[in-house]
């Protein structure tokens, strides 16, 4: 088995824990992997690709570079591609499963390396290969319970009290505020109705081990055609942020206060505009005997029990 990563010194280092890695440059030239990646990508029996589209490319990194490589490959017999279920976009809340409407604002490059992906089917008949859209990954070192204690070690905000400070006055009454003690208060506003309760914001996750294990069932029983060769790898359960955190800071004895109920950057923004939950039937199928970790709850709990 091999593999691939970005830099020389990421893969040297993962070749000292004894991993057969190789560059995949995609930052000189996009130059692609290197001569011996080349040589084991012609001896792969199964290749799986989880390189995200590049705004060049605008495509799979892997096919853009080295498509005949791949198909010229002897043994290639299965290829598997990382997508993710941010494809859908929003759905308010609903369900979705494979053949659910794509609205994700950035799901262009992905939907197309997914097509391409699942072409080589057509160019190959030896080549069953498949697209497994991905929920929100979750697993050991990357939890909840990560960003609960992170949340824990931030400083908290400084809080000016009366009294001190620039703004702090001596006690004298200034001309402004005696002229101002003669007025009447103002009547105070009228009461305003309470906003209306917002629908909760579902999230659909999936452990990481329950994602190797959809990929070595796939490998070990591939889907017969291209129609049911996309996959979504979601647990049974989607729910909003701010339950999965409040239940993650009981795991560790936190106060509630110390749950994040909403993150920062890219994905924390798609989260505030998308709402869906993603249907995993398909993936059942692939996984008779059920997940491993069907909810966050057993996941997470697995994960504070090794930890312990």
């Amino acid at each position: 088995m091999s593999g691939s990563c970005r830099t020389a010194d990421r893969a040297a280092a993962l070749r000292s824990a004894g991993i057969d890695a190789h560059t995949f440059d995609l930052d000189d030239g996009y130059a692609g992997l290197e001569p011996a990646g080349l040589a084991a990508l012609n001896e792969a029996t199964h290749v799986l690709a989880t390189v995200p589209p590049i705004a060049d490319l605008d495509r799979d990194p892997l096919l853009a570079l080295h498509r005949e490589q791949l198909l010229q490959a002897p043994q290639l017999s299965w290829a598997g591609y990382l997508s993710t279920t941010s494809v859908y976009g929003d759905h308010g809340g609903g369900w979705v499963d494979e053949s659910s409407e794509t609205r994700g604002s950035r799901a262009g490059p992905r939907l197309r390396a997914e097509q391409e992906w699942l072409r080589l089917r057509e160019e190959d008949g030896r080549v069953a290969s498949h697209a497994f859209r991905l929920a929100g990954i979750y697993g050991p070192a990357r939890s909840a319970l990560d960003t609960v204690r992170r949340a824990q070690l931030q400083p908290a905000a400084a809080v000016s009290q009366p009294g001190t400070g620039a703004a702090a006055s001596d006690g004298a009454a200034t001309p402004e505020a005696a002229a101002g003690a003669e007025e009447a208060p103002p009547p105070p506003p009228p009461p305003q109705p309470p906003p209306p309760p917002q629908p909760p914001r579902y999230v659909s996750r999936i452990h990481v081990a329950d994602i190797s294990a959809a990929l070595l069932a796939s490998m070990e029983a591939p889907a017969e055609c291209a129609a049911d060769a996309t996959y979504n790898l979601a647990d049974d359960e989607p729910a909003g942020r701010a339950e999965v955190m409040a239940f993650a800071a009981t795991l560790l004895d936190a106060p509630a206060g110390d749950a994040p109920s909403e993150g920062g950057g890219e994905r924390a923004r798609r989260r505030a505009t998308e709402s869906k939950r993603v249907a995993n039937g398909r993936l059942r199928e692939l996984l008779p005997d059920g997940l491993r970790y069907p909810s966050y709850r057993e996941g997470l709990r697995a994960i504070r029990h090794a930890e312990q």
